[in-house]
């Protein structure tokens, strides 16, 4: 059964970044050469943060997520290969690890439900697709992605584990 559902969001993104190709030649230039930076924010379910993207070169860059809201808080760093870009859209892939942190219940010896919060390790791989919506927001560089992502984090105190696929998304700005 977990294979059935991890076919639906590639082959979705697939058919994404194929529809994005096809229109590439309409388009102008969003990002110029040297808007490298990107502040805005990151999701990826249940952890959410502030992000920072550098672009080193063309088809490589570095995202950092900082997440201290509500009762999950991460700090990640990503790595992530364009493989594809257009004018409007770029497909990439990337490696992610992290050091992450939930707050739950779990049941101690006496069968009390008790508070917790616990820290891991962990990591992910995934694919993305960042595209700016000209159409909307014409010569403002804000750029939304959305991924598909392969996580390990195994929460043992607060019973929470995410060896998953799932979706994520994001937006920023470019300067």
């Amino acid at each position: 059964m977990e294979k059935k559902q991890a076919i639906l969001p590639l082959a979705l993104l697939l058919i994404l970044l194929n529809f994005t190709g096809a229109f590439s030649q309409y388009r102008q230039p969003s990002l110029s050469a040297d808007q490298k930076i990107g502040l805005g924010f990151q999701t990826a379910y249940p952890f959410f943060g502030l992000s920072i993207k550098y672009k080193i070169v063309d088809s490589f860059s570095l995202q950092s997520i900082i997440g201290i809201l509500f009762d999950t808080k991460l700090t990640s760093l990503r790595a992530l290969y364009h493989f594809s870009t257009t004018e409007s859209s770029t497909a990439y892939c990337f490696g992610q690890i992290g050091q992450y942190s939930i707050t739950g219940l779990r049941i101690d010896d006496d069968f009390d439900f008790r508070e917790t919060t616990e820290k891991i390790f962990g990591y992910g791989f995934g694919l993305g697709l960042e595209y700016h919506f000209e159409e909307v927001n014409y010569n403002i560089p804000v750029w939304a992605n959305i991924e598909v992502i392969y996580g390990n984090l195994n929460f043992k105190e607060v019973d929470f584990e995410a060896q998953a696929i799932t979706i994520g998304g994001g937006l920023h700005y470019y300067f």
